[in-house]
């Protein structure tokens, strides 16, 4: 059975090389900002049921905000932070015996 890899951020230009280079033993399970949007309020959710459909063996999260104008700060934390904790809690709170690595990789 193939390794799972769950891409968040599929569009961002560092996922699009990431996926360029992933062997193709691995089976790719990916979200962009068109079909997982972070600043919904059921995303969370969302992710609670990919993950759990689709048993990722890594998460690999490119989802990053950053901007020189004055939006919210609880923008950028809730795309840049918040959903990094949330994942941490997940895997905390489901007490599972499968290893799932995790890497964060924003801009």
């Amino acid at each position: 059975m193939r390794d799972k890899i769950l891409v968040v951020g599929e569009n961002s230009s560092l996922a699009k090389e990431f996926l360029k280079l992933v062997p193709e033993y691995f089976k790719i399970i990916s979200t962009n900002k068109s079909n997982f949007n972070f600043l919904e309020k059921n995303v969370y959710k969302k992710l609670e049921f990919i993950i759990n459909k689709n048993q990722p063996d890594f998460i690999v999260n490119f989802v990053g905000y950053f901007s020189n104008d004055r939006s919210p700060i609880i923008k950028f934390f809730t795309i840049n932070t918040f959903f990094v904790w949330h994942l941490i809690k997940y895997y905390i709170k489901k007490k599972t015996s499968k290893k799932v690595t995790l890497i964060i990789i924003e801009s």
